[in-house]
């Protein structure tokens, strides 16, 4: 059983990530998730919590018109490596007019729940559509999530 001050700072912590939390029995899988967000990642949950996605980008921020790799983490909800695990990423730029608006990236495994997507350019301003796919056996899930590149200085 963890101590209310080690609980109070798992909540603390998803409420400035923008994510709910909830309590468990086990306190010790919630506060596994939450020790992993590290500065510079993006955290999202596929449908039902089933499964955590983290994402970076290297370099970072999201550059325009210069290709990026995405390092990609999934782990189940609770923050428990994965096994097994397979992705698929997916962007879109939300301009119909955009040029390549659509792209699929080459994904490198790295280990257990761990994967390097390369091939990615996002060649117009504005906000782009990132769908990360997980599959894991007979099950799915998709997290989604709204990123823009920026203009170097």
């Amino acid at each position: 059983m963890c101590s209310r001050l080690a609980l109070s700072s798992v909540v603390l912590l998803a409420i400035s990530l923008g994510t709910s939390c909830h309590a468990t029995d086990d306190a010790r899988p919630l506060e596994h998730a939450a020790s992993e967000v590290r500065e510079g990642w993006s955290l999202g949950f596929t449908e039902g919590r089933r499964y955590r996605v983290m994402f970076r980008s290297n370099p970072a921020p999201i550059p325009l018109a210069a290709p990026f790799d995405l390092e990609i983490e999934v782990s189940r909800g609770s923050g428990l490596p994965m096994i097994g695990t397979k992705v698929r990423i997916d962007v879109e730029a939300t301009q119909p007019h955009a040029e390549l608006t659509r792209q699929t990236a080459q994904i490198h495994p790295l280990g257990p729940g761990v994967f390097r997507a390369t091939g990615l350019v996002f060649r117009n301003q504005g906000k782009w559509v990132l769908t990360v796919s997980v599959y894991v056996g007979t099950e799915s899930g998709r997290a989604v999530f709204d990123v823009s590149p920026r203009a170097p200085l």
